[in-house]
């Protein structure tokens, strides 16, 4: 685990400014980004996230309603990339249906999803996606084998960002693609 005294994005010093439910949050004094100062566990996050994201959002119904901008989106990814067939990963795709459409878009030879969602990952598999729990990675994924990642709406939610790109750059293939979009910035377009 990281430094509870250290920005899991830039690694300055953090500053506890208020308590939500006896757990002490904190600010970044570079820049500003806002944290728990105890992290929770990843059963404790895999727990909330199987919970909130699967059972309250109705993840399956927002995904699917969104399949054809998912096709146009991946086909613009591919189109980014120097190769002619690419492994795509999408790290929490929640219900799958981004990569499911990839099965029509040129350009792609595997298809990853990452994800807490046990229900999501089975589906995932059950129509030739290769789906892991976050903790699967590194051992289910060879070096430099991905072409294209994508983190839609994500990295605000991981324990410490950081680490994960740094492990996610390892898989990278040199010339790779990292997509990364949040609520307070634009999309690719």
């Amino acid at each position: 685990m990281s430094d509870s005294n250290a920005c899991p994005m830039c690694r300055s010093k953090l500053k506890t400014f208020i308590s939500v439910e006896d757990r002490p949050m904190a600010i970044c004094a570079d820049c500003r980004h806002i944290t728990w100062r105890n992290m929770p566990s990843d059963e404790e996050v895999a727990a909330h996230y199987q919970k909130v994201y699967s059972g309250q959002h109705a993840q399956k119904d927002l995904q699917e309603s969104q399949r054809e901008y998912y096709m146009n989106h991946l086909a613009t990814l591919v189109g980014l990339s120097p190769r002619d067939e690419n492994v795509v990963v999408d790290y929490g795709c929640a219900w799958p249906t981004l990569l499911e459409t990839g099965k029509d878009v040129q350009g792609i030879s595997r298809r990853i999803g990452i994800d807490y969602d046990e229900g999501a990952r089975e589906y995932g598999g059950s129509v030739g996606i290769d789906m892991f729990a976050p903790h699967e990675i590194s051992q289910k994924i060879e070096p430099r084998s991905i072409d294209i990642i994508r983190f839609s709406h994500v990295i605000e939610h991981l324990i410490d960002p950081a680490v994960v790109l740094d492990g996610i750059q390892a898989l990278l293939r040199p010339g790779g693609i990292v997509y990364i979009t949040q609520p307070i910035f634009p999309v690719l377009e």
